[in-house]
């Protein structure tokens, strides 16, 4: 069986990172996953990362346990199972292959709520188009629509994020 702290040497972090969809900029820098960031704030150096925002810090098995609200031996599970490490000789519990299996479920179910929730704003975008052509050629009547789907919009993208 494989240890943690081979696990660590097999990954490099910003591997890890980047596979699970976090953009990594050429210093090593990211937009931080565990608080409201605006700014690259989260770094990589050593195999460790640190955010100077939230001060969030750890190793690739850390990152992952938080970014995935896992406990070490779900985050090692999880890890293997992704990049096939070779950790396949520990067993889950049926709890914890219940827990993983409703949390990839809900992930999957929020991803497809997204995809669904971008494909309306991109509908209601070409409608808001059309009135809004219509609305500059004269027809003053359709500002209330114009109002109300501009808010509709507005909120579409907010729960998108």
């Amino acid at each position: 069986m494989i240890s943690a702290k081979e696990v660590k040497e097999q990954l490099r972090i910003v591997d890890v990172v980047k596979y699970y969809g976090i953009n990594v900029n050429r210093k090593n820098k990211a937009i931080c996953p565990f608080h409201d960031d605006k700014h690259a704030s989260l770094s990589f150096k050593r195999g460790m990362f640190t955010c100077f925002t939230c001060g969030e810090h750890g190793d690739v098995i850390d990152f992952v346990m938080k970014y995935f609200n896992l406990n070490f031996r779900e985050a090692l599970l999880k890890l293997d199972k992704d990049f096939q490490l070779g950790l396949s000789t520990l067993k889950l519990s049926d709890s914890e292959r219940e827990k993983i299996k409703r949390q990839n479920h809900i992930r999957d179910v929020r991803e497809c709520r997204k995809q669904e929730n971008n494909s309306e704003i991109k509908q209601l975008e070409q409608r808001y188009r059309i009135l809004f052509d219509a609305y500059c050629k004269g027809n003053k009547q359709l500002k209330p629509y114009l109002d109300d789907l501009d808010k509709e919009i507005d909120w579409r993208i907010e729960q998108n994020e």
